[in-house]
């Protein structure tokens, strides 16, 4: 049976929701976005719009649940390229960012799989600080925004995992100010350590930013193919 499931929360994408679909019109809702992906696969189990708390106003994507992943697999393949209202939308499976492929070294500290935080690089120096805050904040409340423009590489914080795993979906491999963007998890950790650094001491403070995206950001998957959107 296909329908537009209630109680959607952070924990049902992390449960099955099979896509992530983004760059959708303000108008698109629960109902529109079934309508859509319906016409791409007769599997569709579930679809749902992620909104604003405060507002109500969508946030301009949602996520699909289908019956099985090669279903789901055949649905991103037919829908890749396909446009609403002229626009091309954001397709990417959901799994990619919410599960490891490969065996994890136990030896290795590595992220937090309900860490909330990404560490982004290859960021384009160009692009203004507050111009990358709008850009993360399209997917949902931040609670910290880093980006170190001439070293190339930032820090993001979500306040819910769900908004993380959007911003994931539809920014990493996305072309901006001329670069193609990196995302990767990053531990809730990095967005806490501004606290002990002195503002007088900025070489520092990127030095120190420097060493924990090394220590603690990890390519957990191969690069998907550019997406822009």
């Amino acid at each position: 049976m296909e329908y537009i499931q209630a109680g959607f929360d952070e924990n049902t994408i992390l449960e099955g929701y099979h896509l992530y679909i983004g760059n959708l019109p303000e108008f698109v809702g629960d109902k529109e976005l079934l309508i859509l992906v319906k016409c791409f696969s007769k599997y569709v189990s579930a679809a749902r719009i992620v909104k604003s708390e405060s507002t109500g106003t969508s946030y301009g994507y949602g996520f699909v649940k289908y019956h099985t992943d090669d279903e789901a697999m055949a649905a991103y393949n037919s829908m890749k390229g396909a446009c609403v209202k002229g626009n091309p939308i954001v397709v990417c499976l959901v799994s990619t960012h919410t599960k490891y492929n490969r065996i994890r070294n136990p030896e290795i500290d590595e992220p937090l799989i309900h860490s909330s935080s990404i560490y982004i690089n290859n960021v384009a120096p160009e692009v203004p600080h507050s111009e990358w805050e709008s850009i993360f904040r399209r997917f949902g409340e931040t609670t910290y925004v880093n980006v170190i423009a001439h070293k190339k590489y930032g820090f993001v914080t979500y306040s819910k995992r769900l908004f993380a795993i959007a911003a994931m979906c539809h920014l990493n491999g996305c072309l901006v100010g001329g670069l193609v963007l990196n995302c990767t998890w990053a531990k809730d950790e990095q967005a806490d350590h501004k606290g002990y650094v002195n503002d007088q001491l900025e070489m520092d403070r990127d030095k120190l930013d420097e060493n924990l995206g090394k220590k603690h950001a990890y390519d957990l998957l191969p690069k998907k193919p550019l997406i822009s959107g």
